[in-house]
């Protein structure tokens, strides 16, 4: 088991019902003083995030869900999370808890009947990354 993630949904009112999961290893003012290498991945890094649909299920367009952001402008309730495409989102930032995660893994499609490009499901290495450090983010 993985130790030390806290996990947070990230709201951008911009993008409706998709709000991000953010899980770091270290508080977020202290990672975004940090540079992200290049070669950084999800097993590795000191934070990563990834896209839900109405903190319902998780959303996947690839084979990996999962990425490593930049952070910057960050504050208690607020931060601006740069995606894998170079797009900054501004979101407000609120806890998430073990269970919220848990949730997510044990029925990754959620319950909201949506059109999808792909399941999460078949993101194998994802899914157990998620599943490794599920247990140690406190409810």
């Amino acid at each position: 088991m993985t130790q030390g993630y806290q996990a947070y949904w990230g709201i951008d009112k911009g993008r409706g019902e998709y709000q991000f999961v953010i899980l770091a290893r270290a508080p977020l003012t202290e990672i975004a003083k940090r540079a992200v290498d290049p070669k950084t991945t999800a097993t590795n890094a000191p934070v990563v995030a990834f896209s839900t649909y109405g903190r319902d299920s998780i959303w996947a367009t690839s084979f990996s869900f999962i990425w490593v952001p930049r952070l910057s402008d960050v504050t208690e309730k607020s931060l601006t999370l740069h995606d894998d495409f170079n797009q900054e989102h501004r979101v407000q930032i609120t806890k998430a808890t073990g269970a919220d995660l848990r949730r997510l893994i044990a029925k990754p499609e959620g319950t909201i009947p949506i059109s999808r490009i792909m399941s999460p499901v078949h993101c194998r290495e994802d899914m157990a990354f998620l599943n490794s450090i599920a247990a140690s983010i406190a409810d």
